[in-house]
C-alpha cells in the first residue's frame, strides 16, 4: 500500500468520525431541554450558555449539521471507495482484470457504507439520544465555528428551502416549534407510564391544557341553584342564613335576581349588632359582573385584578345566567376541593358494575372522561341539561332517554330541573360462552 492510498484511507477514517460528529450534534441538540442549558448557564458555564444560544437558533444550526453530514459523505465515497478498492485488488490479481474491477469497487463499496452507517451514523446517534446533554455542551463550540464558517452557504441554502416551502402554500416553521395540544398529551401519557410523571401529575397537566378553552357558563354555579338575598333584608335575618347555608358571601338583589346589586360577607356582620336596622343594602359589597361565555384563564385574570373571590354571571341578554367563585375557576386546575362546610355528594356514585347515579350538574366532560363517550357537538354544560334536551320538555321520574349505549333514567327532579341521574348500560355486553 503505497502513501497515498494510506492518506486516503486516514483521511476517509477522519471523515466518518467528522459526519458521527454532525449527527451527534443534530440529535443532542434536538433532544436536550432549554431549561437545562440555562440552568448551567447561570453557574457560570460558557459552554451552556452557548449551546443555549444554538438552540434559540436551531433551525440554522440543523441546516449546518446536514451540511457538514452531506459533505463528509460525498467526501468518504470520493476518498474511500478507491482505496479501499485499491488496497483490496493485490488480494484478487488472479483474477482477470474487469471482473477484478468490479469485485473491488463493490467490496469497497460495502465496507465504506458498513463504517459510514455504524461509526457515522447509528452509534452517534443512538449516544447523543442517551447522553444529550453532555454531548449538547461539547459540540457547542465546534458546531458554532462551522456554522460561522458556512453561513453564507447555509443561509442560501435555508433560503432556498424556505422559498419552495412557500411557493407550495406552507409556512416555514423553526425546527423547535412548539407540539401540539395532542402531541403534548401524547407525551405526558408516555412519560406518565414510563413513571417519569405520577397520575395526579398527569390530571393536572391535562386539566391545565383544556382551562383555557373552558367557559364560566361551564362551571358556574347555575341562577337555579343560586341563593341569593333582597337588599332590604336585616342582619338577624343574614346571619340566620349563614348559619342555614354555609356560605360566606350572599349575592345581593333588588326586586328579582336579574337585579343583583353586590355581595355581603358575612365577616362584615360579626361587628354588628344582631339587633341593628341596618339591611344588606347597606353591608353589601360591589360585585364584578362577567359574561357566561369569558374563558376561564381570562376569569382568573379578573378575579385576580380585581382581587375578590365571587362574580355575578351574565347571559347574552343581560339577564343572571348564576355566579362564579374563584374556587370553582381553580377546581378545574386541580380538581374539587371541599372546605369544612362542603357536605356535597360525589358527582358519581356507582351502584352496581356500570350502572351510576349522577348529579344532574355533573358537567359532560367529566361524563365523557368516566363512560368514555364522545358526546360530539353537545349544545348542552350538564348532564340534566342534556337529558332534558334529548327528551325534548319536562322531565318526570322514571322518563329515560338511550345516548350512545347508555341508558339515562331520571331519578330526581327539583322543580324544573333533573337533578339525579340513573345511567347504565343499555346492552350489557354479552358474556362470551
Amino acid at each position: 500500500m503505497d502513501a497515498s492510498t494510506a492518506l486516503a484511507l486516514a483521511l476517509a477514517l477522519v471523515l466518518v468520525l467528522a459526519n458521527g460528529f454532525f449527527v451527534a450534534a443534530e440529535y443532542a441538540f434536538v433532544r436536550v431541554r432549554k431549561t437545562q442549558l440555562d440552568e448551567i448557564g447561570q453557574q457560570g458555564s460558557a459552554r451552556a450558555r452557548l449551546a443555549s444560544r444554538v438552540l434559540d437558533r436551531l433551525d440554522q444550526y440543523i441546516s449546518a449539521s446536514q451540511l457538514g453530514v452531506t459533505l463528509c459523505s460525498l467526501a468518504i465515497g470520493w476518498l474511500g471507495e478507491p482505496a479501499v478498492a485499491a488496497v483490496l485488488e493485490p488480494i484478487f490479481s488472479w483474477l482477470p482484470d474487469p471482473l477484478l474491477n468490479v469485485i473491488s469497487f463493490a467490496l469497497a463499496f460495502a465496507a465504506i457504507t458498513y463504517l459510514h452507517i455504524v461509526v457515522g451514523e447509528l452509534a452517534p446517534k443512538y449516544l447523543s439520544i442517551q447522553r444529550a446533554l453532555p454531548l449538547a455542551l461539547w459540540c457547542a463550540y465546534p458546531l458554532h465555528l462551522f456554522y460561522r464558517l458556512m453561513y453564507p452557504f447555509i443561509a442560501l441554502v435555508n433560503g432556498s428551502a424556505n422559498a419552495i416551502l412557500r411557493w407550495v402554500g406552507i409556512r416555514p416553521t423553526d425546527e423547535l416549534d412548539v407540539h401540539s395540544e395532542e402531541e403534548l398529551k401524547m407525551l405526558v401519557a408516555v412519560s406518565t407510564k414510563k413513571g417519569v410523571l405520577q397520575e395526579s401529575e398527569r390530571l393536572i397537566v391535562g386539566r391545565a391544557m383544556e382551562f383555557a378553552d373552558r367557559m364560566v357558563r361551564q362551571v358556574m354555579v347555575p341562577r337555579t341553584e343560586m341563593v341569593a338575598v333582597p337588599d332590604d333584608m336585616g342582619v338577624k335575618e343574614l346571619l340566620a342564613m349563614a348559619r342555614q347555608h354555609r356560605f360566606s358571601r350572599f349575592p345581593v338583589y333588588q326586586e328579582d335576581l336579574d337585579h343583583i346589586i353586590g355581595i355581603v360577607h358575612v365577616k362584615d356582620l360579626v361587628g354588628i349588632d344582631r339587633d341593628s336596622r341596618a339591611t344588606a343594602r347597606e353591608v353589601m359589597r360591589k360585585v364584578p359582573v362577567i359574561p357566561e361565555t369569558m374563558r376561564l384563564d381570562q376569569a382568573l385574570a379578573e378575579f385576580r385584578r380585581q382581587r375578590v373571590q365571587l362574580a355575578v354571571v351574565l347571559d347574552e341578554f343581560g339577564g343572571t345566567a348564576g355566579l362564579v367563585t374563584l374556587e370553582d375557576v381553580i377546581e378545574q386546575l386541580v380538581g374539587e376541593v371541599q372546605d369544612e362546610f362542603d357536605k356535597e355528594a360525589p358527582a358519581f356514585k356507582e351502584e352496581a358494575p356500570g350502572t351510576y347515579v349522577v348529579d344532574g350538574l355533573t358537567s359532560l366532560e367529566a361524563l365523557r372522561e368516566r363512560l368514555q363517550l364522545e358526546l360530539a357537538d353537545e349544545p348542552y354544560d350538564t348532564v340534566g341539561g342534556l337529558v332534558f334536551g334529548r327528551l325534548g320538555r319536562l322531565a318526570a321520574l322514571g322518563d329515560t332517554v338511550e345516548i350512545e349505549g347508555y341508558r339515562f333514567q331520571v331519578t330526581g327532579v327539583d322543580g324544573r330541573r333533573v337533578a339525579q341521574v340513573r345511567v347504565m348500560r343499555a346492552r350489557p355486553p354479552r358474556k362470551a360462552a
